[in-house]
């Protein structure tokens, strides 16, 4: 269960240390001043630059998107009898789409999870989901979720 986790928790062990870091340094109420101005730099870098725009809004996708498509997994049948979901071994985002290398277990095939896209996408409020194999092997697929500009097509 943490291995799904690993992320998000590196991300907060990160914000943990610097808030540490800075409370050490400037003390309590110096460190909330800290945060307040760093949390408005981020913001308005986010609104006026594009590459800090598409960094922050990737590491947002990364976040979100595994979870969510292992919601589709559920919602769309995609297991084993046992219940065993597809594993999603390794995941790179971008502000627009999201490719997730899936790792299937015995029983399931590429064509169960094409057979599942537009639930996938549903589930990921994306605009479409694209499931090709992942070279030779059969237990192997990368499922692109594209979700331009959080599925707004023309925005």
């Amino acid at each position: 269960m943490v291995a799904r986790w690993w992320f998000e928790l590196t991300v907060a062990g990160l914000l943990a240390a610097a808030s540490w870091a800075v409370v050490e340094l400037v003390g309590g109420p110096g460190a909330v001043a800290c945060g307040f101005a760093a949390g408005a730099t981020l913001t308005v870098a986010t609104a006026k630059v594009e590459p800090v725009r598409e960094a922050v809004l990737g590491v947002v996708q990364r976040m979100i998107v595994p979870h969510r498509l292992r919601l589709g997994f559920v919602r769309g049948g995609v297991a084993t009898r046992d219940g065993r979901l597809p594993a999603i071994v390794r995941s790179q985002c971008r502000f627009d789409q999201a490719r997730c290398w899936v790792r299937l277990p015995a029983g399931l095939l590429v064509e169960d999870l094409v057979a599942a896209r537009r639930v996938f996408a549903g589930s990921c409020g994306a605009t479409d989901v694209e499931v090709v194999p992942d070279g030779p092997r059969r237990d192997r697929a990368i499922v692109v979720v594209v979700r331009p500009r959080w599925g707004w097509p023309g925005r």
